[in-house]
């Protein structure tokens, strides 16, 4: 999980069913619906699908910058608001544990982001609040 600090964490889910892993999916995002981006390697990204809502004026959750970097930096640029899950699945979108292979990508990933929010995080914030 990346939560929207740019804090990279592991996190349980409870996979006895569909149901379980749904409500801690819900419950880690603080969300009421939820969508998955397509990320590597059979890992995806899900991430609150009401974050962008404008509640006041204002979207419900803030722009999540190391998230939004992570997916540019394997090629899917997009602007993702909250925090974020990243959850790999077997052939019938069950899911599953990150491989140690999966781990690693996502945590390069991760670092590729931080350390391009490093170099100019302030034009990096100002680019991806258009």
């Amino acid at each position: 999980m990346v939560d929207t600090a740019g804090t990279i964490m592991s996190v349980e889910l409870d996979g006895t069913d569909t149901t379980t892993v749904c409500r801690d999916i819900y419950r880690h995002l603080s969300a009421r619906w939820y969508d998955a981006v397509p990320f590597i390697g059979g890992v995806s990204l899900y991430v609150d699908d009401e974050a962008s809502m404008l509640v006041n004026g204002e979207p419900r959750k803030p722009i999540n910058d190391t998230m939004s970097l992570m997916l540019a930096h394997v090629g899917r640029a997009s602007i993702l608001r909250g925090p974020g899950l990243f959850i790999a699945s077997d052939v019938r979108g069950m899911p599953l544990s990150l491989s140690d292979e999966q781990a690693a990508r996502v945590t390069s990933a991760w670092s590729a982001a931080n350390r391009a929010f490093a170099l100019d995080g302030a034009k990096i914030t100002a680019l991806l609040s258009h």
